[in-house]
């Protein structure tokens, strides 16, 4: 059974009703931050759409990066990656990534193993992010690299990208909720021949966006690899930012704190919430559709609770929202039995 502090509820933050927009202002890669990132067995947000809520509050941190984003002039690799603008240096994989912030978004210009020497350097960049982007945003993308060591060239790549920005919604981690999230969902499929044999890679990553954060709060990698050299493979897991970045609590203290007990529910429920002023409730089923407004009285600042009746309602899951007078939002999912 899980329990909810009375402290986690105030600060566990749930919010959305504008659509987030990524643009060239409020998401940009430049150099100078150092980010700390989490990875995790992979675990699958659930489906997009409006006003989705993504539930990652489950993540256990298997192992811990940093990621520091780096001048290229201050890199040996600069003259090798000359469109790059930044390059992300990852402690973990002791991999270092060239990306170029272009008007047309973030392109990927390649990357270098530190372990072995290999460079994989694009001709042609992939587009990993088109701005702006906002719901319903897509793009595809082809791509060629090559494999060098040394200066010596060891194979090739080809690839294609499809990408959508298939949904926004509230992002739920261990640390809060935040809202505002954009969901971008990439499928790649890539060809690489090389002079150890050749290999296909189908690849889904889903990357969770805040504006004005510059990396994903949170990806999401499956990759599925038939290789001559080593056979089928996968490779899954979830990497997701620390919660001491820099913006972040900002962004988590902008919601309300909700809960519902019991859950699921069968008849009614009651709601529990820490907010101050007038607060009003929207219910949506499962489609997205309104099914009961609900304006509630002035309430002074703390922990408030309300019943809810559920029974008229369809088994399925629904969504509450709450919104105050001081422009503070919040939701939580309710599951009808």
């Amino acid at each position: 059974m899980r329990t909810t502090s009375l402290f986690l509820l105030v600060t566990a933050h749930h919010a959305l009703l504008a659509q987030p927009t990524i643009d060239a202002t409020n998401t940009q890669l430049v150099p100078g931050p150092t980010y700390t990132f989490n990875v995790s067995p992979l675990i699958e947000g659930g489906a997009g759409g409006e006003n989705a809520v993504w539930d990652f509050s489950e993540l256990v941190p298997a192992a811990v990066a940093t990621v520091t984003l780096q001048d290229p002039v201050d890199s040996f690799l600069e003259g090798s990656l000359p469109s790059a603008t930044v390059f992300t240096v990852n402690s973990l994989s002791n991999k270092t990534k060239a990306y170029e912030a272009s008007p047309a978004g973030i392109l990927f210009w390649g990357v270098f193993n530190n372990l072995d020497q290999q460079l994989l350097r694009y001709s042609d960049a992939s587009l990993e992010l088109a701005v702006p982007c906002t719901f319903g945003t897509t793009w595809t993308d082809l791509s060629v690299a090559d494999y060098s060591l040394g200066g010596s060239v060891l194979g090739s790549r080809t690839g294609d990208l499809v990408g959508e920005a298939d949904g926004f919604g509230d992002l739920v981690m261990p640390f809060g909720t935040i809202s505002n999230v954009l969901r971008v969902h990439l499928i790649e499929n890539i060809t690489d021949n090389t002079v150890s044999g050749s290999a296909l890679i189908e690849g889904s990553r889903f990357q969770y966006y805040k504006p004005g954060i510059p990396a994903p709060l949170v990806e999401t990698i499956n990759n599925l690899i038939n290789s001559t050299s080593n056979g089928q493979s996968l490779e899954q897991f979830v990497q997701w930012l620390s919660s001491d970045i820099t913006g972040m609590e900002a962004v988590l203290d902008r919601s309300i704190g909700m809960d519902v007990f019991p859950q699921p529910a069968h008849g009614n429920t009651t709601v529990t919430y820490g907010a101050q002023g007038k607060v009003d409730f929207t219910l949506l089923d499962p489609s997205g559709r309104v099914v009961r407004r609900i304006s509630g009285s002035i309430q002074a600042p703390g922990i408030h609770q309300m019943q809810l009746d559920l029974s008229r309602l369809s088994a399925g899951i629904y969504v509450l929202h709450a919104t105050t007078d001081r422009q503070e939002q919040g939701t939580v999912r309710v599951v009808v039995e």
